[in-house]
């Protein structure tokens, strides 16, 4: 029986960790939805992250807010990368079996995020490029 090593399951609580913070990311609108009545109550936002941060202090004792917003920045970030990538792909007229597959884990967790991209048109191109509306964290 093979044992498991260190960083495996460094590697898994990691994934437990990010998995649970998308989730309750999830559940709080009002960080990321912008058509939210309360998206722009920054008390009812602060309220939030700090719930998401009492809830992941069980796992990670020293999470602070300033950790949280980092992480969702950078999840946010690599998914509209990696989203953008996949629908350049689709509509430049990629045939189905050359468009990628998305390379992040969590690509499927974050997609509820991505009715808050905006396909704008740029006047360089006639094909439509997603981009992010604002930044839901910037207080």
């Amino acid at each position: 029986m093979a044992s498991t090593s260190e960083s495996e399951v460094r590697e898994n609580s990691e994934r437990e960790f990010i998995s649970l913070l998308i989730e309750l990311y999830r559940d709080c609108p009002e960080l990321w939805k912008v058509k939210s009545k309360d998206y722009f109550n920054r008390n009812k936002k602060s309220a939030a992250l700090e719930k998401i941060v009492g809830a992941l202090k069980k796992i990670k004792p020293d999470f602070s807010v300033i950790q949280l917003k980092q992480k969702i920045n950078v999840l946010r970030t690599n998914f509209n990368r990696e989203f953008k990538a996949i629908e350049g792909k689709k509509v430049s007229g990629t045939s189905t079996d050359d468009i990628p597959e998305p390379s992040l884990w969590y690509y499927n967790d974050m997609h509820f995020i991505k009715d808050q991209l905006e396909i704008a048109q740029t006047e360089t191109s006639e094909q439509p490029t997603p981009v992010l509306l604002l930044d839901v964290l910037a207080d």
